[in-house]
């Protein structure tokens, strides 16, 4: 109800036994953010990750990324601080939106480290 005010989902105490909530959601549902973005309630969901992806597939995931993958200097290329990155240098030029580039950078720290 944070995200969404207009949600109105069920919501009840947090347990002071197990310091987290407790379940009210029975089946999955979609709620938009805004028009390009959205969050998923799932029953019993505690987490969600992507360690399933190799870094090459979760920089596939950012599309606007793939017209420049391969113009990075080097073939193995992680968009994060490399030298020659045209990824980055389409993101310090607008080609690229920065906040797109930074979320993938904090996604694959998270993720690979």
């Amino acid at each position: 109800n944070a995200l969404v005010p207009d949600a109105n989902a069920a919501t009840r105490e947090i347990s002071t036994f197990l310091a987290s909530g407790k379940h009210t959601t029975t089946y999955a549902r979609l709620y938009r953010l805004a028009a390009t973005s959205a969050i998923i309630d799932c029953p019993g969901m505690r987490e969600f990750g992507l360690a399933h992806l190799d870094w090459r597939n979760l920089a596939a995931g950012f599309r606007e990324f793939r017209p420049y993958t391969e113009r990075c200097r080097f073939p193995d290329c992680r968009h994060r601080n490399e030298p020659g990155c045209a990824v980055a240098n389409a993101s310090a030029t607008d080609r690229i939106a920065p906040r797109r580039l930074e979320l993938y950078r904090r996604i694959s720290a998270a993720e690979y480290g």
